[in-house]
Order: structure tokens, then sequence, then C-alpha cells
């Protein structure tokens, strides 16, 4: 296997005998350089070739096994975060922090940082919990400091580094980038130009008149 790499993750797909393959991986990449992600684009593609002679080798059912497609470009994991008016700790999602303020509603996913300095999980660190409890998003995490109008989602949101493990995950961004849009709707509603002059209670109406459970 690729220096980075000491795991394959096999998921079953919609379509029998087929896996998605989670495997590659890069360390040192700076994502604001074009130069550095176009090197870790060569480097992860070449690991692809690697991974699936290893698995025609050595995994039993997988010697006819052929490459159906991949992703268009690399991911990143992390990157800049923004300060907010509340910051997102692991220590609130280890607990299952609710927030008046809540406007994503039993988020969950694992503490999932991926090792910065090779293959594998990050050691583990002390004081942090190993896993969250479902967990609030407040919109305090999503109005930037000394900004008035501009509104964040994703994993650029306010949070420490431990907690963005796990809140970056696809189907939390969405719920975040729901609510923010419900945001910005109801900014435009009421003429107001000002994210903290919203009261996030309306987002919350808002967004269960839509369907969003925000209480159980």
């Amino acid at each position: 296997l690729p220096k980075n790499v000491n795991i394959v993750r096999l998921y079953k797909t919609a379509f029998s005998g087929e896996r998605m393959v989670n495997a590659t991986q890069e360390n040192y990449v700076d994502p604001f350089d074009p130069e550095s992600v176009f090197k870790a684009e060569i480097s992860l593609r070449k690991q692809i070739d690697q991974i699936v002679a290893f698995l025609k080798n050595n995994i039993p059912g997988f010697a006819d096994i052929r490459i159906k497609g991949g992703a268009s470009t690399l991911g990143v994991r992390e990157s800049r975060r923004i300060l907010a008016d509340h910051i997102l700790t692991e220590y609130e999602l280890a607990k299952g922090q609710k927030f008046p303020d809540g406007v994503v509603h039993n988020a969950s996913f694992c503490l999932d940082i991926h090792n910065p300095d090779g293959p594998g999980q990050s050691v583990r660190e002390e004081g942090c919990p190993d896993r969250d409890q479902p967990y609030d998003i407040p919109y305090s995490a999503m109005t930037p400091l000394r900004s008035t109008n501009l509104l964040t989602a994703g994993r650029c949101i306010s949070g420490t580094h431990v907690a963005m493990s796990s809140y970056r995950v696809m189907r939390i961004c969405m719920a975040m980038g729901q609510a923010a849009g419900a945001a910005a709707y109801l900014l435009c509603q009421e003429g107001l130009d000002e994210t903290r002059a919203l009261d996030p209670q309306k987002i919350r109406e808002h967004l269960k008149m839509r369907g969003v459970d925000l209480e159980a």
C-alpha cells in the first residue's frame, strides 16, 4: 500500500458486486496553493493503481476488479475556519449540547481526525472524547466576528479542530446550508441588513414549518 495508507475501507453501493473504496491519503497539502494541490492530485491518482493492485493480489474475490470511476478532484478535509460569536467545541459535542439558537438539531458523527503526519487516525488527544452525542449547531456559530452581513455554513463555521472533524460531513453541512438559506430569506423579508438583527427563533420557526425537526 502507499506509505500514507494503512487501511482500505470498502462500502457497498446500490449495485451488486460493486464497492466504493475510501483509502487514498496525502499529507502536507496547502489547499490555497495550486501547485501543492496539483502535486497532490498526481500522487493520489498514482495511489489508486497501488490500492487496486493490493486488492487484486490480497483480497479473495477481488482478482478481476476494475475501476468504474473516481472523484473529479481531491477532497480537502480541513482548511480555514471563521471565528464567530460562538466557537463550537468537542466538549459540547461530547455531552450533546443543545442551544436556544440551535438551527441544526441532533447532528451526529464520530470525531474523525486523520493523522496529519502519516497514515491512519490521529493519536487520541488528551481529554478528547472518543465520539459525540447528538448535538445542536447554533446560529451564533455561523455569524462571523467583524462582519454584519455574512453567514457561513459547512466545515468553515466557527469551531475547534476536533469538533470540525464531526460536523464537516455532508448531511450536517447540508442542514447548515438550509438554515443559512432560511436566515437569508428572513433577513430579506424583514428588510434587515445585519445578521444579528434577526431573531434566531424566527429561523427555527421557519425551519419547523418546512418540516425540520428541532425539538425531539
